[in-house]
């Protein structure tokens, strides 16, 4: 017979220690406000109907919760950073604000360069460097941007594998 790995199910991370301190890490790695105006932390959509609940809090609100979580960990000042959601399918309602929508409030304000995160996700997918990195980025330059940098998701980052263990084992 084979060998068999245990499967740990961890229902929601967003608020642990190991994955904001890596969250922050990661975006402390490749963010700067020297060549950035804003910083956006941009989450997968879900339709309104499916909003997913745990333990009562909405998929919404703990995204927002992430995004306040990393940014405290960063220093971030409040004007500098939003959160967002980014894929939607068909004409349903979907989380909001859209991607779109909150980029266009962003250069209302007279924000021009952008760097982009997507914490919802621990590896790249082709889905949103697709979406994100080459759809939204080509539309946010059409608008007048001058930059929409996607910056990378955890992926196999030491500190976020380490973290990862860490935690794991105190399951």
């Amino acid at each position: 017979m084979g060998y068999f790995p245990t499967i740990l199910v961890q229902s929601s991370f967003y608020t642990q220690s190991a994955y904001l301190d890596s969250m922050a890490e990661l975006i402390s790695a490749h963010y700067t406000t020297e060549q950035n105006d804003h910083l956006v932390f941009s989450y997968h959509g879900i339709p309104i109907q499916k909003n997913i609940k745990e333990e009562g809090i909405s998929y919404r609100s703990q995204c927002i919760e992430s995004t306040e979580g990393i940014a405290k960990k960063l220093g971030l000042p409040l004007f500098s950073y939003s959160t967002c959601f980014q894929s939607r399918l068909g004409r349903q309602e979907w989380t909001r604000p859209y991607a779109e929508e909150a980029l266009q409030d962003l250069f209302k304000k007279g924000i021009r360069r952008v760097a982009l995160v997507c914490p919802g996700f621990m590896i790249d997918c082709l889905e949103t460097r697709e979406e994100i990195g080459i759809e939204l980025q080509a539309w946010w330059k059409k608008q007048g941007g001058i930059s929409l940098t996607l910056l990378p998701c955890l992926n196999h980052r030491r500190f976020w594998v380490e973290q990862l263990a860490f935690f794991l084992s105190s399951l």
